[in-house]
């Protein structure tokens, strides 16, 4: 699967976010809120299928989006960055969830998210994402 078919969907359907783009190749500094996809794991699932050539088998690839907002807590009740996290986090699953990636053989599933290592200034929740592709090598 190739998360640049993910980074495409999600900057079509989620305006809320000022950037989307892949962690390993996004700039250095950027606008908030952001959007990081990276690859989180893939896990072969058996069995091995012998095909002409070479062989298949289901992967299940995990992938992660990092949603970076910024705090705004100065000693006094903000509670709009936390209406924003959740329309971001809600924009971001009604785009996602459902969805079949090109090359994928299922749509995307949510499996699950939690808090990232944060600074002081900046919140990073990690939303994860599931589904299946055939892996076919000759």
């Amino acid at each position: 699967m190739m998360l640049g078919d993910v980074i495409t969907r999600i900057r079509a359907q989620c305006p809320g976010f000022a950037l989307v783009d892949h962690v390993l190749t996004s700039p250095i500094t950027y606008p908030y809120p952001t959007a990081l996809l990276a690859p989180v794991r893939n896990q072969g699932q058996p069995p091995l299928v012998n095909i002409p050539g070479g062989y298949a088998q289901d992967v299940v690839s995990t992938f992660g989006v990092y949603i970076v907002v910024e705090r705004r807590q100065n000693g006094v009740a903000d509670f709009g960055q936390g209406t924003l996290f959740d329309t971001l986090c809600q924009s971001l699953r009604t785009a996602l969830v459902n969805w079949t990636p090109p090359g994928a053989v299922q749509p995307l599933m949510y499996a699950g998210g939690e808090m990232a290592p944060y600074d002081q200034g900046l919140v990073t929740w990690r939303d994860d994402y599931s589904t299946i592709f055939e892996m076919r090598m000759p």
